[in-house]
Formats: structure tokens, C-alpha cells, sequence
């Protein structure tokens, strides 16, 4: 740890929470000292100048309970923050409002506004983007409150014309995400939307689901747009809303790619976004424009940035970093001389029950740059079935002799064979 305490390097105070399970983050302490701010079970901890436990900053007070956070720490630990730094992006808004206040680096809240809400951007778009960038999502807002039968009536409604996507109006990631394929699955969205009651406010969407493949385009900006990439998407689990895996570069063609990243330019120009990286989810199509599925005020999670860096150098922690504390970015973190490999990460499709592993599941490593490893330890218990929140398992390959994303998935999958998740009835057979 006395490699991080120089007093010569600013206190970046960076906002984490419990499921975040990325290693690569603590590059952030070779450009600033790093108090982590999060749950007393966060797996970061122990890598942290200082740990601040809290019991919860996903709530919808997230500001007032971070600026005292804040306050209490300067006056009973000394501690002299210098920036602050979301990774989750429901909690990037209160942080940018801080900071502005405070006088520190980050991006301007007005220009999060539009962000905060799925409703309010799908809103935005519609009626300031020029038509040809995009496709247009039709969706439907669900206010807290608001009775089953009405509930039911303009769920049912909105299914009839397609399959739809109904979520947390607020933030991202899929805790409370359903699926509807048809009127069936609205006996599992109400409960959804009963259970994340006051949840993020406890507003919920749904938004159509549109035909095409799934990437995300990464976004560091400064005062202009310092660097833009795409990362592609493995397809997600059958019968599930859990992303399987992600790859870079992606296998868009020039065209499609264009198309995607000229259409995250925009937005990001005409909300006035700045002094940030953004993680921005679209749907590109054979026939028409990309479509915007969400965008996220905050650095790409599933070891994305180290996929990026792995492919092409392209090091977003480090850009994070130094934007954060309000540096100038060093052109080496920019450079990118052109993919020099594919970089693939593949998770294991969690259930509910323990994780199990058979002897040897550790040691499957195929070259110095593939590597399997546990999320969640032997013998977790996992209730929340389906969301990207429980996953207990991931294969990191790296390939540099042109093998295909298809062969590199086999082989993820392949690694992963010994880890699995055993639902407890079964647990007498194993």
C-alpha cells in the first residue's frame, strides 16, 4: 500500500459498490491516492488508501447522504479530497453536483440532466436529434404508485405491438430489467415493479425492443472528445436479459461502425457532455440507423476497459484518472496504433444456488494472456438469478494470430467448464 501514499499526488475519492468486481481499477492509483467510497463488502477494499464503508448511496437522496459522507470524513479523518469519481453512474449526478460546488474537475450537472431519466433522453433525442442518425424507441413511462390495473392495462397495451424491455427508469445494470416477450410476462414485471418500489425513485420503463447487434460505444472526453471505441457484444443467454460476454475489437463493418460512433458524437455534443467517459449501449441495424439503447455517464464495467487495453493500448483507467483530477491527458494514454490482438471476456450463465468448483479449475490457462477466475467465492450462495449481478465466474482471452471471436468464445467456454452454479436441491447429488 506505501506505493499509493504520495503526498505529491492528489485524493481522488471514488464512488464503488458491492457487485463491482474489476481488478483493473487500481490502475487509478498510479495518477492519484484513491479513497474508496462504498458498501462495508465491496471486494475493493483492500486495495484502498482509505475505505469508507456506507450502508447504501443507491437511493434517491444519494447527494445529500455523499456530501455529508463528504464532510464527515474531512473533519473527523483530515482527509482533503481533491475530485470524486463515480463508477456507478446513479450516483454520477450527485457527484458532478458536488464537485461543481466544491470547484472541482467533472462534468457540468445541467448537461446530466437529460441523462438521469431513460424517459427524459428518449424524450431529447426525439425532438432535438435529426432523424437520419437514429431509431427512434418507442417506449412508455410507469410512475411510482400507480395501480395494477393501470399497471397492467398500459403494460399490455404497449406488449401488443412487440417484444419490449421494461426497466428502472433511473441508472442502469439489470437488477428490476424484465423482459417481455409477450402479455404473459407481465405477471413477472409487476412483481418487479412492486419489489423495486422507491428503488431509484421506483419509476419504471419499457422501451421496444429493436432488431439488430448489440455493442457499446466507450467515450473519454475532456473539453472536446478525446478518444471513441467500440466494444462488441457476445450474444446474451437464452432466455435471459445477463450479457454472456464482450470482445474487442468489435466486428462491425466500416460502415456500421461509423454509423454508431457518428450517432454517440452527437449526443454527447448536443447534451454538452464533458469532462467524462461514458459507456453507451446500441442496437446497429442491417436496414436503417443505430438505435440508442441507454447511455451510462461512467466507465464501462465486465473488465471492458481491459479488453480495450489488452487490444489496443487504449488505457481508459488512466484517462479516468487523470480527467477526474482535472489533468491535461497524456497523449500516450491516446495512442492507438491499430488492434495488435482480440481481446474476449465470457462469463458463466449464473442460477440460483451455490458456486461450485471442480478440482483444477484454476490452472486451465492456455497462454500468459488468458485467465479464468471466480467473481463470487466457492460456495457463495446466489439469489438473484439472470441479472449481470450474478455472475460468479469470467474467462479473460487475449489473442494476438487473427483466431476468430467464435474460437475465442469456445475457448472462454471451454475454461469455464469446471465453474458452475448448483441450485440447492440438487446439492445432495453433487
Amino acid at each position: 500500500m506505501s506505493q499509493f501514499r504520495r503526498d505529491d499526488l492528489p485524493l481522488l475519492a471514488v464512488i464503488v459498490h458491492d457487485y463491482l468486481r474489476d481488478q483493473g481499477i487500481q490502475t487509478l492509483m498510479q495518477y492519484a491516492r484513491v479513497a474508496y467510497i462504498g458498501p462495508p463488502d465491496s471486494r475493493l477494499g483492500r486495495l484502498a488508501d482509505v475505505f469508507i464503508p456506507v450502508k447504501s448511496l443507491d437511493a434517491i437522496d444519494a447527494e445529500e447522504s455523499l456530501r455529508a459522507l463528504l464532510d464527515r470524513e474531512e473533519q473527523e479523518r483530515g482527509l482533503r479530497f481533491d475530485a470524486l469519481l463515480a463508477i456507478r453512474d446513479c450516483n454520477v449526478l450527485p457527484a458532478a453536483t458536488i464537485a461543481h460546488e466544491r470547484g472541482w474537475a467533472g462534468p457540468d450537472p445541467k448537461a446530466l440532466l437529460p441523462v438521469a431519466r431513460k424517459s427524459e433522453l428518449r424524450r431529447w433525442m426525439d425532438a432535438t436529434m435529426p432523424e437520419h442518425l437514429f431509431t427512434e424507441v418507442p417506449h412508455v413511462r410507469f410512475e411510482r404508485g400507480m395501480s395494477e390495473a393501470s399497471f397492467r392495462s398500459q403494460l399490455g397495451d404497449f406488449a401488443q405491438d412487440g417484444p419490449a424491455i421494461f426497466k428502472p427508469d433511473r441508472g442502469s445494470c439489470s437488477f428490476g430489467v424484465t423482459p417481455i416477450e409477450d402479455s404473459t410476462d407481465i405477471d413477472e414485471a409487476w412483481a418487479s415493479f412492486r419489489a423495486c418500489d422507491g428503488y431509484r425513485g421506483g419509476d419504471f420503463v419499457a422501451e421496444r425492443r429493436i432488431q439488430g447487434t448489440e455493442i457499446s460505444v466507450e467515450c473519454a472526453i475532456g473539453e472536446v472528445i478525446l478518444a471513441i471505441q467500440a466494444t462488441g457484444y457476445l450474444p446474451k443467454f437464452t432466455g435471459s436479459f445477463a450479457e454472456a460476454g464482450h470482445f474487442v475489437p468489435s466486428d462491425l463493418d466500416a460502415e456500421q461502425l461509423e454509423s454508431a460512433i457518428t450517432l454517440v458524437r452527437a449526443i454527447h455534443e448536443g447534451l454538452g457532455l464533458n469532462s467524462m467517459i461514458t459507456h453507451s449501449e446500441l442496437i446497429v441495424r442491417d436496414d436503417g440507423p443505430p438505435a440508442l439503447v441507454e447511455l451510462n455517464p461512467r466507465i464501462g464495467g465486465d473488465m471492458i476497459p481491459e479488453l480495450h487495453k489488452c487490444s489496443s493500448g487504449l488505457d481508459l483507467y488512466a484517462i479516468a484518472a487523470h480527467i477526474a483530477i482535472g489533468r491535461t491527458v497524456d497523449p500516450e494514454f491516446l495512442t492507438r496504433p491499430g488492434p495488435i490482438g482480440t481481446a474476449l471476456i465470457r462469463f458463466v450463465d449464473a442460477t440460483k444456488g451455490m458456486v461450485t468448483v471442480k478440482p483444477g479449475a484454476m490452472s486451465p490457462l492456455v497462454g500468459a494472456d488468458d485467465r479464468v477466475g471466480l467473481l463470487f467465492p466457492v460456495g457463495a450462495r446466489l439469489t438473484e438469478p439472470g441479472t449481470n449481478d450474478e455472475r460468479p465466474a469470467f474467462a479473460f482471452v487475449v489473442d494476438r494470430d487473427g483466431e476468430s471471436v467464435d474460437s475465442l468464445a469456445d475457448r472462454a467456454g471451454e475454461m469455464l467448464r469446471h465453474v458452475r452454479v448448483v441450485d440447492a436441491d440438487s446439492m445432495a447429488t453433487c
